[in-house]
């Protein structure tokens, strides 16, 4: 099953659609079994630390996204911190991708901001082409803008081989 416009209504798509989306994605749901067994408290003690050091921030924020794209939050909880915290990394390091990737979610699925979407998924590919993550995202916005055959190449790109050493 695919979405429309604006991820908002399921739409049919042929099964070799729905079937190369979902052989092509990588798992977030890790993210939601390590939100539970202290990641959130290791990224505050790391801002706690040192608060000039931005991926904790950018950590942080795709915690809380993933919280409330999941249901597990009220998207009003945890969106807002999410973009002040992708803004907080931003400002202390204008070339984080995560935080250009996290604050594409918030534009995704809580402003409802098409073009920030987009636009915050491309600086985070541009940024860190190596990133399986960013394209992931990438994928998921041009699926709910309904750019399927885009989506689809997308989240191929999400598959191959990178670096190890991409963060999180």
């Amino acid at each position: 099953m695919g979405v429309s416009q604006g991820c908002l209504h399921p739409v049919s798509h042929p099964k070799d659609v729905r079937d190369d989306l979902h052989q092509a994605s990588p798992c977030p749901l890790r993210r939601i079994f390590h939100c539970r067994r202290g990641l959130p408290e290791f990224f505050n003690k790391a801002i706690e630390i040192d608060p000039e050091f931005a991926l904790p921030y950018a950590g942080l924020a795709s915690l809380y996204t993933t919280l409330g794209v999941y249901g597990l939050r009220r998207p009003r909880d945890v969106f807002p911190k999410a973009k002040s915290l992708c803004k907080r990394a931003i400002e202390i390091d204008k070339n984080l991708a995560p935080a250009y990737w996290g604050l594409s979610a918030v534009s995704l699925y809580y402003d409802w901001d098409w073009a920030a979407a987009e636009k915050g998924c491309k600086k985070a590919i541009e940024l860190n082409p190596g990133d399986a993550f960013s394209y992931w995202r990438y994928a998921l916005y041009l699926g709910c803008m309904g750019r399927l055959d885009e989506a689809i190449r997308e989240m191929k790109k999400s598959r191959e081989p990178r670096s190890p050493l991409a963060p999180f």
